[in-house]
This record gives structure tokens, C-alpha cells and sequence, in this order.
């Protein structure tokens, strides 16, 4: 009986000991494991830099723009937008695109837009888009809702929900007498 016991004790023993020898298959064990978070990773990193360009992007073009307000040479919301989509990159989509100008008299509040936490945007005409005469301080606000590519492998970069991310930028100036 002992005999037996200490024969299969053995066989199992020596084919543990050969199964830990066998090499094969080892290398794609391991890019199994490692393959999931190693994509999860480059892709919020490419995301991170499409989104990172857009937003600089955006931010170049609506500091250009509003130059164009503060000397009064734009004087509605579309033509504010259509100055900011010519100077974007192919990333910003300009139907994402909101502005708000409105005029700040000293002991007020300016009026905020409230984004739904959904992602959508709201309508055009939920903004107000006052600019102003000469010498008017002006506060002008851009959003854009960006969609993310990556959005599928969970990794919570998004601010809205449905994988969007809503930038927003503000500029106060003083228009030019005009």
C-alpha cells in the first residue's frame, strides 16, 4: 500500500516538475494578462493628447476672435462662432460649439448657462449674446462639448455623462471705443 502511495505521489510529483519546465505558451499567457490594461493605458494617453490639442486649438482661436469683438467688428453670435471654427483644427467639431457675451455692469452677476450633465447642448438660443458699445466691459464665454474616441474601455476621462467633455473658456475685456 505504501508502495502505491509513494508511486503516485511520485508520478504526480515528476509531472508537476515537467509541467513547470514546459516553456511553451508562457509568452502568450503573459500578453494575456498584460494586454488588456497595456491598450486600456495607450489609449487614454492618445486620447489625452487629441483632447489636449483641441482644447489649445479652441483656446487660440477663441482668444483671436475675441479681438474681433473688443474692436467691434463682430457683432453677432454666428459670426463670432464662424470666426472661431476658421482658425480650429480638424479635431473641434463647430456644431459643439456655444458662445455667451454678455455686458458686466459693476455689482452684478453675469448669467450663467447650465449644461445638462447628459452632454447635450443646449440651443443656440439659450445663449445671450450681447456686445456692447465702446468702453463696455464684456464677459465672453466659449463651450464645447468634445466626444471622446476612447470612451469604450471605461476609463472615465469624460465630465458629462455618455462620454463627452465640456470645455469651457472665459474672457473678460473692455471693448475699444467705437
Amino acid at each position: 500500500m505504501f508502495h502505491q502511495i509513494s508511486s503516485i505521489a511520485y508520478t504526480t510529483v515528476s509531472s508537476l516538475i515537467s509541467f513547470s519546465r514546459n516553456k511553451r505558451g508562457v509568452v502568450m499567457v503573459e500578453f494575456a494578462l498584460i494586454a488588456i490594461p497595456f491598450f486600456a493605458l495607450l489609449g487614454a494617453i492618445i486620447e489625452l493628447g487629441i483632447l489636449f490639442t483641441a482644447e489649445e486649438s479652441l483656446e487660440l482661436a477663441f482668444q483671436q476672435t475675441t479681438r474681433g469683438l473688443r474692436t467691434g467688428s463682430i457683432k453677432t453670435q454666428k459670426d463670432f462662432i464662424d470666426g472661431v471654427c476658421n482658425l480650429v483644427t480638424g479635431l473641434v467639431n463647430c456644431k459643439n460649439i456655444r458662445v455667451q457675451s454678455t455686458v458686466y455692469t459693476q455689482g452684478t452677476i453675469p448669467n450663467r448657462v447650465n449644461i445638462p450633465n447628459s452632454g447635450t447642448m443646449p440651443s443656440m438660443s439659450s445663449f445671450s449674446f450681447d456686445t456692447g458699445s465702446g468702453g463696455n466691459i464684456i464677459i465672453v464665454e466659449l463651450f464645447y462639448i468634445h466626444k471622446l474616441f476612447f470612451n469604450k474601455l471605461g476609463l472615465g476621462i469624460g465630465n458629462l455623462g455618455g462620454g463627452k467633455q465640456l470645455i469651457i473658456f472665459t474672457r473678460a475685456l473692455r471693448n475699444e471705443p467705437y
